[in-house]
């Protein structure tokens, strides 16, 4: 499942203050000047 189609069925804002979610970042790669592709389980 992609990030965009995530935060769309689970809406992340209405957690804020509610639930803390923690992540391990597993890679980090330059895909432009502009941006990374970031991979994380």
């Amino acid at each position: 499942m992609a990030l965009n189609d995530y935060a769309r069925s689970n809406d992340p804002f209405t957690r804020v203050g509610r639930q803390q979610v923690a992540v391990d970042v597993s890679s980090v790669i330059r895909a432009s000047p502009d941006s990374f592709r970031v991979a994380w389980v």
